[in-house]
């Protein structure tokens, strides 16, 4: 039997005169793996509780949409033209980018004339592992060009 405990977890430690038990290391085992179990698991709630932060690029493909996969469902996304415009307010504008949220796409507000309602492009929409972009020429002088092809994007996703 042991004369001594550790500090924290009250292990065994044994004296030269102890006679060492095999209950006593049982104990000392179990003490050890239920430990261990506590600690993996808080840093596992502590890891989920970080968010996912990720930058970086997509080229624009000309097509109506395109979808940039991520790997994660984000809770925002922010993208933009490589020169930083996320509109363009000449004439009824053009759309390059804005913050979308689940639920709540960046779109591009357009209403043909001053008597009808507005109507509602979506530009960026997130999706269960990344975002989509959209490309759509709403008038003559006005669109959601999320995916123009050949133009650079930047975005920034959080998760």
């Amino acid at each position: 039997m042991s004369t001594n405990k550790t500090q924290h977890y009250h292990l065994n430690q044994w004296e030269v005169e102890d006679k060492v038990l095999r209950a006593e290391f049982n104990q000392d085992n179990a003490k050890l793996d239920s430990a261990l179990a506590q600690a993996a698991q808080e840093r596992a709630e502590l890891r989920s509780a970080i968010p996912k932060i990720v930058t970086g690029t997509y080229q624009g493909n000309g097509a109506a949409s395109q979808t940039i996969p991520l790997g994660f469902a984000p809770k925002a996304v922010l993208t933009m033209t490589q020169s930083g415009l996320m509109y363009s307010p000449n004439s009824s504008g053009y759309m390059f980018g804005g913050l979308a949220l689940p639920g709540h796409s960046a779109s591009h507000r357009y209403r043909r004339s001053i008597s009808s309602p507005y109507e509602y492009y979506p530009g960026v929409e997130v999706t269960d592992a990344g975002f989509t972009v959209y490309e759509t020429r709403i008038g003559e002088y006005a669109g959601v060009s999320c995916n123009s092809a050949d133009t650079t994007y930047h975005y920034l996703a959080v998760g």
